[in-house]
């Protein structure tokens, strides 16, 4: 049924740690009994397809390419107004149940059958670790709406006593109320950039004190993990991409890279992809074999096109291009194809992961009237491909685990990463310099962190664990990092972005689902810029909850073709508003000083 505004009644559920009505007072029924009937009038799937609960808007990390385009404000729930929200919820939730006969189940997303089903997400675009009543509210979604919550975080401040009194309790009490939590670690938190010191020592003594609740969920990308992510290294230029076809072989060319197909042929056909399996994109089309060649000195710094016919002579008299390998010169085959986004075509080399485990994927972008520039994007994940190459050298597949590593293996790979930066240099100056001065200082601070919370070197080299995702990727204000190679915000830039969030991708099998979320509000809504409430926010002159549907492609409540999806509003809920300055003043982001 679309609505269960028919399923009235005066009965207000107390939460289970209030124990009976008897401990409510008249004024709590009241607020409780309005917010009931306002949910009743609003579609169910509002609750049985709910994935967002957010008790907080507003992150005051103020990361420079935050996906979700957080506002620097937040605006949260205190406690007596947190157990109303929940108080109101699970009533209708359990009328909702018992009409369906469901009884037992979750009373809270339940019908989210594409993922994660009963498990509710408190962030969005917020860092919930720094939500003073996270305890709370995990209890409460444990015990009244039984379901379990999936946290997200950047860290939070060890020098907030309440916040690390909190974290504690919940790893000594509410480890079953969590389906997973995910560490992020990136070079863009306000804490990272101003004070890295104090950043690694507040991110170590998060993974610390979640140390009980890591191990009760085991790790996992989807139970516990640290996601790793890095800048990309995108290079653009104002005039258009090499692409022509020379003495009947097709060769493309940007900055240091030069692409010879192996064989004569024309351009290469548009490749989309078919479907997911498994979560893995499968393309329409096979893919065609080129060599790679990378070189400042020949490529960059001259005419391409007299390396490249260098290389089709190679091709023409039966010769290995792979045997021009020099100092100046770097060859290896390669598998290439053509894909298209929104501002046009453009090529993907190695897209995907290679059998051993590997990414090594290359994109080259061709100007087109909506794309302003051409370039590049080097999207190598150097420190998993690190990893997996040091297990290699001990007999150790892709999916081992090394369990008896060291931390002198580790050592080892930091190693290992400049000496490849070093060897770089001889045929790609920008992409040492990536490594030198984005990879290196990152993968450095993780491995500080993780001996510091104390946890056994093989969590460095575990693929359930260290998940090296590779560079950010398209989504809110990540924008600017992709210097011209894409024209918008949310616009898929690779094959594993369009995999992730396109029109065909795992987030577009999920199904439409629902955020709970404040309502950030003033008197005056002059008072509240984008930057202040965060561009997936309405503002409004009362205080209140937005209840509103989401298309998963871009978790926004416009779609993609620019269609607005439901939208209801929660009034009578006050809510409280910290801005930069009151959050430094509380300790309420990780890497202040004290």
């Amino acid at each position: 049924m679309s609505s269960n505004e028919a399923k009235k009644g005066n009965s207000v559920l107390p939460l289970e740690s209030e124990g009976d009505m008897e401990s409510l007072t008249a004024g709590t029924l009241e607020e409780r009994s309005n917010l009931i009937a306002q949910i009743r009038a609003i579609p169910t799937e509002a609750i049985t397809r709910m994935q967002f609960l957010q008790p907080q808007i507003g992150c005051l990390n103020r990361c420079g390419f935050c996906s979700q385009s957080a506002g620097n404000n937040t605006w949260q729930l205190d406690q007596s107004n947190l157990k109303n929200l929940f108080s109101a919820i699970k009533t209708v939730a359990t009328e909702i149940d018992e009409q369906q006969g469901e009884t037992g189940t979750p009373l809270v997303g339940a019908e989210r059958t594409g993922h994660r089903p009963g498990v509710i997400f408190p962030y969005m675009d917020n860092d919930i670790f720094s939500y003073p009543l996270l305890y709370e509210f995990t209890k409460y979604t444990m015990e009244d709406l039984r379901a379990k919550v999936r946290v997200s975080t950047v860290g939070y401040s060890r020098h907030n006593n309440l916040l690390q009194t909190m974290h504690e309790r919940i790893n000594e009490d509410l480890k079953q109320g969590f389906a997973g939590v995910r560490f992020s670690f990136t070079p863009y938190t306000h804490g990272w950039v101003n004070n890295p010191s104090e950043y690694i020592e507040d991110f170590s003594n998060a993974l610390e004190t979640y140390r009980p609740l890591v191990d009760y969920l085991g790790v996992g990308k989807e139970t516990a993990c640290v996601e790793f992510r890095t800048r990309p290294l995108a290079v653009s230029f104002d005039d258009d991409l090499g692409d022509q076809v020379i003495k009947r072989y097709h060769c493309v060319s940007s900055g240091p890279y030069l692409l010879v197909g192996s064989e004569e042929s024309t351009p290469l056909p548009l490749t989309a992809i078919s479907y997911i399996n498994n979560g893995n994109p499968v393309f329409s089309q096979s893919s065609i074999e080129y060599f790679m060649i990378i070189s400042n000195k020949y490529i960059e710094d001259t005419d391409w096109k007299n390396l490249a016919e260098t290389t089709i002579n190679y091709l023409s008299k039966g010769k290995d291009p792979l045997d021009m390998n020099s100092g100046d010169i770097h060859v290896q085959k390669v598998v290439m194809y053509k894909f298209e986004n929104s501002d046009g075509p453009y090529y993907a080399v190695d897209p995907d992961f290679q059998k051993e485990g590997f990414f090594r994927a290359k994109h080259f972008y061709p100007k087109t009237d909506k794309r302003q520039k051409s370039g590049y994007m080097d999207s190598e994940r150097y420190l998993l491909n690190t990893l997996l190459s040091a297990k290699q050298k001990r007999g150790l597949a892709r999916r081992d685990e090394f369990s008896d590593a060291a931390w002198h293996h580790a050592d080892e790979v930091i190693t290992q990463l400049g000496a490849d930066a070093t060897d770089r240099i001889r045929f790609d100056r920008k992409g040492a310099i990536h490594i030198l001065e984005e990879v290196i200082p990152m993968v450095e601070a993780y491995y500080q962190s993780l001996r510091l919370a104390g946890y056994p070197p093989a969590y460095f080299f575990s693929r359930n664990f260290t998940i090296d995702t590779g560079q950010i990727v398209n989504q809110g204000r990540a924008i600017f990092e992709f210097k011209g190679l894409v024209s918008g915000m949310d616009i898929p830039v690779t094959p594993r972005e369009e995999r992730g969030f396109g029109n065909l991708s795992i987030s577009s099998m999920r199904g439409r689902v629902w955020r709970w979320a404040p309502s950030p509000n003033d008197i005056n809504l002059e008072n509240i810029s984008t930057a202040n409430r965060g561009r997936k926010n309405t503002p409004t002159t009362t205080s209140g909850i937005s209840i509103s549907q989401l298309d998963t492609r871009n978790l926004s409540e416009v779609t993609v073709e620019g269609e607005n999806l439901p939208k209801f509003t929660l009034e009578g809920i006050p809510l409280t508003r910290v801005n930069i300055e009151e959050g430094n003043l509380q300790k309420l982001l990780p890497g202040l000083s004290q």
